[in-house]
């Protein structure tokens, strides 16, 4: 029986072939969009989720109550949970990530994700070795773990294992014990070197970072926990600090990971995206397919008078939905595999599509098939088998679904504005990032970063830099964020406290920078006076301190860095600025210092690229083992907002496919409408009506449905669009002009798609249509 269902499948898509394509390029596209969100999806929600004891992981921070602030702890701790506390079966500090420089081939090499951790990291993490012991590779202080990735790279072909390794500007030779196999994608942690804490930073209680720990069960007593840290920190110096601790698991999609971050809302968002270009191919098919009902009916009435039964009806036409299904998802794959090419730039990690090594992705594919085909088909199969044959043959039944399509349509133009209209304010939205007022002048300002090697040399580097032709001025401080973070302390302040961030600059950053003062004065160059006890605010940190007269007020902060504090005299308010325009402007202090590792130059626009000749010839005289590198001040802040625009354009692009999934889909049922209507068409020509009139007629009532989708798409637009927006500080308004061009956006839809075939109809000679009356 399946195979007569086939052969009546086949023959009809031979017979209705426009009408199978049309259903085949809307499904196909819509599975293949679904299966790329639901990839992306999936890689995001399961991010660190391939430890084995993943639950039992947690990541300890200090939060101070009194400063409102979170800082790392100090890295004793780890060493003193692992012996004192009996449900931690292992706790191990995470040092921040490290760039190192090696010498390879005469050749001076960055490399980053230089890691310092206790050996307890491997009982901790699973990151299986594919050279090496694990419970040996990190049991000294002088050895190294390596990736997979440097181990190819400095030692192709060979095992690393046994060989030294040094790098730059480090007196310690490191023996290579172990190479991790390759991480996976979804990691955020990706070492490339593993090394251990000296005895001396392991043991302190100053230096600093965030402590992994391993409980033997998943729910600790947090209480109790809590309370004995406390009185261990405390016995150390460490008063009014509690520890805070967040499931490893959840940090990715809560952005709190050190490396790579995620975002639940934009995994929230992406899956809405995938379910609603699902349900427009859907939708197209059980439009076109209840459309096309009138011209089956003859066929259904003659089945159903041969002995025919309903569920014999319904089976054929679910097995033609099948065979369509399965057609569209072999079809969708390969444009899956296209389609990951442009997801992984965009999203700059690896997604495969392995059909045989990955336990997901066939099943995937496999259940999509009878999903989409009783989502799709069920409902033409059940209206056509419960026709009447008697009524059916005697052209009695009634053959209009017209308020079904009616409602089905206007779903369509429904999800449709409202993708467009979110397309418009998200890129809207990064264009706004990219041309922020920040408040300072980034044009033509050179960034050097990472330069060590000036700290005793900053003032003589800055001379012969200052003396190339085409630089203006030359300044060291921060480049796209601020040095350091800290309480600030004034008997003026309510609480006694404002937690607030600081820089530390040459005295002449915020002139090379642009930044303008409100009221007093910049630091005086030579001043030891005011390198040792002057300070500077913005207008923000100025309403936050809530002064009468800020200028020679005195504040005073604790510096975690340097480990004392310090009382500095306000000289200067300027004029708000900000690096990053996601966030609400920071209330700053700016504190003068000679020794800063970031310079900047601010140069001619003209001539930019002998300026940068000359000064790599200066980084040379000054450095033989730091590698020259630059970026421009601009440059550096538009790429804060890389992964906004990337998701902007991905968002796009789906977008763009859903338009022409419903382009697809009003193009078929508008061909089958007016092809039901022609001899109406006819009789009208016939009794003078003009083609305009037609036309009209034609359209009127799909002109109905856009305003219909326009009203309900307006609030339910706005509300996710506000809700997205205020992730951020600085934001659009989201304006009438978006829905009018979201508005013109579906009208010029409904004339490629509705205009073009309603044509057609409308110049039909009505005598070829009537000869037969």
């Amino acid at each position: 029986m399946f195979l007569n269902y086939l052969k009546l499948t086949i023959r009809n898509s031979r017979r209705k072939w426009g009408y199978a394509l049309l259903n085949l390029i809307g499904l196909s596209t819509g599975c293949a969009c679904f299966i790329l969100i639901g990839l992306f999806v999936r890689e995001e929600i399961t991010f660190d989720r391939f430890h084995s004891r993943g639950s039992h992981i947690f990541q300890m921070k200090i939060a101070i109550p009194k400063a409102g602030m979170t800082i790392p702890p100090p890295n004793a701790l780890a060493v003193s949970l692992e012996s004192q506390f009996p449900q931690v079966q292992a706790a191990s500090p995470l040092g921040f990530s490290q760039q190192v420089v090696i010498k390879h081939n005469n050749n001076l090499i960055v490399e980053d994700a230089f890691l310092r951790v206790n050996p307890s990291f491997f009982s901790i993490f699973d990151f299986p070795l594919q050279y090496g012991d694990l419970d040996k590779v990190l049991d000294a202080p002088g050895k190294l773990v390596i990736s997979s990735e440097i181990a190819e790279k400095y030692f192709p072909g060979v095992n690393p294992v046994g060989n030294s390794f040094r790098f730059e500007k480090d007196s310690i030779n490191y023996m290579i014990s172990g190479v991790l196999k390759s991480v996976p994608a979804n990691s955020s942690i990706r070492p490339n070197f593993l090394a251990n804490f000296s005895n001396k930073d392991k043991g302190s209680w100053k230096a600093r970072n965030y402590i992994y720990v391993l409980f033997k069960n998943s729910k600790p007593d947090q209480d109790q926990f809590k309370a004995n840290v406390i009185r261990l920190l405390e016995e150390n110096g460490q008063v009014g600090h509690e520890p805070s601790m967040e499931a490893f698991e959840d940090l990715y999609l809560a952005g709190k990971t050190m490396g790579v971050k995620g975002d639940r809302k934009t995994v929230n968002t992406m899956m809405a995206v995938a379910l609603l270009i699902l349900l427009l191919a859907c939708v197209n098919y059980i439009n076109l397919s209840t459309a096309r009902m009138s011209t089956r009916l003859n066929e259904i009435g003659v089945r159903r008078v041969l002995g025919a039964e309903k569920r014999e009806i319904r089976l054929q036409f679910l097995t033609e939905t099948l065979l369509l299904v399965v057609l569209a998802i072999l079809l969708s794959a390969g444009l899956v595999e296209g389609g990951l090419l442009l997801m992984n730039d965009l999203i700059s990690r690896p997604i495969a599509l392995d059909y045989w090594s990955d336990p997901f992705i066939l099943p995937f594919f496999i259940l999509l098939i009878p999903s989409i085909t009783l989502f799709a088909g069920l409902y033409p199969s059940i209206m056509l088998s419960n026709f009447k044959p008697a009524r059916v043959l005697k052209h009695t039944e009634n053959r209009s679904n017209s308020l079904l399509r009616k409602l089905l349509i206007g779903f369509q133009f429904t999800i449709t504005l409202t993708l467009i209209v979110a397309t418009l304010v998200m890129k809207e939205q990064v264009a706004y990032f990219l041309s922020f007022d920040s408040g300072m002048d980034k044009e033509a300002v050179l960034v050097l970063d990472d330069a060590d090697f000036i700290n005793d040399d900053y003032k003589s580097f800055k001379n012969e830099l200052l003396a190339i032709p085409g630089v203006i001025d030359v300044t060291g401080g921060p480049s796209t964020s601020a040095t350091g973070y800290g309480s600030v302390y004034s008997d003026h302040f309510e609480d006694g406290v404002i937690n607030m961030p600081r820089m530390d600059v040459d005295h002449n950053y915020l002139e090379v920078l642009g930044i303008d003062f409100v009221q007093g004065r910049n630091f005086m160059p030579e001043s030891t006076a005011d390198y040792s006890g002057a300070v500077i605010i913005n207008e923000s940190a100025a309403k936050a301190f809530n002064f009468e007269e800020p200028i020679g007020a005195k504040i005073s902060f604790y510096d975690y860095e340097r480990g004392q504090d310090t009382e500095r005299t306000i000289i200067g308010v300027t004029r708000d600025f900000i690096y990053d325009a996601r966030y609400e402007i920071p209330n700053v202090i700016v504190v003068p210092y000679d020794e800063p590792f970031r310079v900047s130059l601010k140069v001619n626009t003209t001539g930019v690229s002998e300026v940068i000749t000359r000064v790599e010839e200066k980084w040379k005289t000054f450095s033989t083992t730091d590698p020259f590198g630059y970026e421009f001040l601009d440059d550096k802040i538009q790429a804060l907002y890389t992964k906004e625009k990337n998701y902007s354009q991905l968002f796009s692009a789906f977008t763009l496919l859903a338009i022409l999934i419903a382009i697809l889909g009003l193009m078929g049922l508008s061909t089958f409408t007016a092809q039901l209507r022609l001899k109406e068409i006819g009789i009208r020509k016939v009794l003078g009506a003009s083609i305009n009139s037609i036309l009209k007629l034609l359209l009127k009532g799909y002109l109905g449905l856009v305003l219909l989708a326009l009203i309900i798409a307006t609030p339910m637009s706005f509300l996710f669009l506000k809700s997205w927006l205020n992730d951020f500080a600085h934001q659009i308004d989201i304006s009438w002009t978006h829905y009018l061009f979201g508005l013109m956006a579906i009208v010029v839809i409904l004339i490629i798609a509705v205009f073009s075939q309603s044509i057609k109809a409308a110049l039909c000679n009505p005598a070829q249509i009537l000869k037969d009356e």
